[in-house]
C-alpha cells in the first residue's frame, strides 16, 4: 500500500511539472492556463511576461507606467511574491533575486550601477536577509549542488563591499561569515566544484586569498593567505604614431573614380523581424521591430507571376518556392534552425529550416505570430506570439493554431 501511494505520488509530481501553461487573455487582462485554457491564476493583470528559462516561470504587472505598477512574480505556476514594485526577478537555485530600480534613466545611463537594489526571497516568499543588497551572487554548481544543506553566497552590499556568507537553507540563518566590508574581489573557479578560491582587499589595503574545499555536501575546511599588494608602475608613457593615420593618407586611400557610374537596379529586400521589450519594465508593451535582413551573397527574392520567394542561385533551386505574398525572416533564439513567416492571402504561417529539413507549422493567424519558445514545457509544444497591425503584443498560441484568447 506504502509502494502504491509513493508511485501515485511520484506520477502527480511528474504531471504537475510537465504540464504546459500560458499567459491566457481574457478581454484586456491575462492570468496563466494550461494549454487547453483552464484556467489556473485568475485573469486579473495587464500584461504578462513569460520566461523561457523555466516553464511555469512569469512576472505579470498592473498598471502602464513606471510610477504605478506593480509586479507579481509566478514560478512553479504559484504564485510567490504578490503586487510587489519590484522591476524583475531571477531565480537561482531556489533562491529569487527581486530587484527594484529607483530610477530607470539613471540605471539604463550608467548600465545598472548604482540605481538598484536587490532581495532576496525563498520560493514560498520569504524574505532571506532583513537588508537590500546591490547585488547577489550564488557559488554553486548548476549540475549538482556543492552543499547539501547549505549554499555561499556572495554580497554586494549597498556601499559596494562584498562579505561571503554560508547560509543555512533550512533555517535562513548565517551560518558562517567568511569576510566582510571587502573592496574588491576576484573569484577563481578553476578547481570548482571540489575547491573554491576568492581574492579580496579589505582596508587599508590588505590583499588576501580565501580557499574553501568542498566534500560530501559540506565544506570540508578553508584557509587564507595574506598576497603582496602590488604596487602601480610608474614611469613614462611611450608615444606611438600610427602609420597612415592621417588625413593625407586616407585621402590617398580613397578608391579612384574614372568618372559616373550606371544607377543599379534596386534589388529586392527580405525584412527581419524581432519582439522587443526591456525586462526592467514590466508595465511596458512588447512590440515589434523591423531591419533590413542580411542574405548570403547567392540568395535573392524572386518574384515570379507576383508572388514571392527565396531563391538560391548557388544550387539554382528555390529554398522557399514563389507561391507567396510575402516572406519575412523572424529572429529567433533557435541555435541550429532559421525561421521564417510566410504569407498567402490573409494568413500567416511559420516556416522553419534545421539542417535539411523544412517544416511549416500547421497555424494559420490573421495576426503576425512569432516564435517565442520551441518545445516549451514539453517536446512539440512551440509557444508562438500575436502581434497586431501596429506591431503591439495580442496574446499567445501553439504552433497548431491555438489561440489562448477569449473575449
Amino acid at each position: 500500500m506504502k509502494n502504491i501511494l509513493i508511485s501515485a505520488l511520484l506520477f502527480t509530481c511528474i504531471l504537475t511539472y510537465s504540464q504546459v501553461t500560458v499567459p491566457y487573455r481574457v478581454g484586456s487582462k491575462f492570468g496563466i492556463s494550461d494549454a487547453s485554457g483552464k484556467m489556473i491564476i485568475p485573469a486579473e493583470y495587464d500584461k504578462i511576461d513569460v520566461s523561457t528559462l523555466h516553464p511555469g516561470e512569469f512576472t505579470a504587472s498592473k498598471g502602464n507606467d513606471a510610477d504605478r505598477f506593480t509586479s507579481t512574480y509566478i514560478y512553479g505556476n504559484k504564485i510567490v511574491l504578490k503586487d510587489s514594485r519590484y522591476n524583475f526577478f531571477n531565480e537561482n537555485y531556489s533562491f529569487v533575486n527581486a530587484v527594484k530600480i529607483d530610477n530607470l534613466h539613471g540605471f539604463y545611463s550608467s548600465q545598472g550601477v548604482g540605481y538598484s537594489s536587490t532581495d532576496v526571497y525563498t520560493l514560498n516568499g520569504k524574505k532571506v536577509f532583513d537588508r537590500s543588497f546591490r547585488d547577489v551572487y550564488y557559488v554553486e554548481d548548476d549540475k549538482k549542488p556543492v552543499l547539501k544543506d547549505e549554499i555561499l553566497i556572495l554580497l554586494n552590499e549597498l556601499n559596494n563591499k562584498y562579505s561571503l556568507v554560508l547560509l543555512d537553507k533550512k533555517t535562513l540563518k548565517v551560518s558562517k561569515t567568511f569576510f566582510e566590508n571587502a573592496e574588491k574581489n576576484t573569484t577563481d573557479y578553476k578547481l570548482f566544484p571540489k575547491s573554491f578560491s576568492i581574492t579580496y582587499t579589505t582596508p587599508p589595503l590588505s590583499k588576501k586569498k580565501l580557499t574553501i574545499n568542498f566534500e560530501n555536501g559540506k565544506v570540508k575546511d578553508f584557509y587564507e593567505e595574506t598576497l603582496r599588494e602590488e604596487r602601480p608602475s610608474s614611469g613614462y608613457g611611450s608615444y606611438s604614431s600610427s602609420s597612415g593615420s592621417g588625413s593625407y593618407y586616407n585621402e590617398a586611400m580613397k578608391p579612384y573614380s574614372s568618372g559616373e557610374t550606371k544607377p543599379q537596379p534596386p534589388v529586392p529586400e527580405m525584412k527581419k523581424i524581432s519582439a522587443s521589450k526591456k525586462y526592467t519594465e514590466p508595465f511596458s508593451q512588447k512590440k515589434t521591430e523591423t531591419e533590413k535582413a542580411e542574405l548570403s551573397s547567392n540568395t535573392v527574392i524572386k518574384t515570379v507571376n507576383g508572388k514571392t520567394g527565396f531563391f538560391d542561385t548557388l544550387k539554382n533551386d528555390w529554398i522557399i518556392p514563389a507561391e507567396y505574398d510575402e516572406i519575412t525572416m523572424m529572429s529567433t533564439f533557435c541555435t541550429f534552425c532559421s525561421m521564417y513567416i510566410v504569407k498567402k492571402g490573409k494568413y500567416y504561417q511559420i516556416l522553419e529550416f534545421s539542417g535539411n529539413e523544412k517544416k511549416l507549422y500547421e497555424g494559420k493567424f490573421e495576426m503576425l505570430p512569432l516564435l517565442e519558445k520551441k518545445n516549451y514545457g514539453k517536446e512539440g509544444f512551440h509557444l508562438i506570439e500575436l502581434y497586431d497591425q501596429n506591431g503591439n503584443f495580442f496574446c499567445y498560441a501553439d504552433q497548431n493554431g491555438v489561440k489562448f484568447y477569449k473575449q
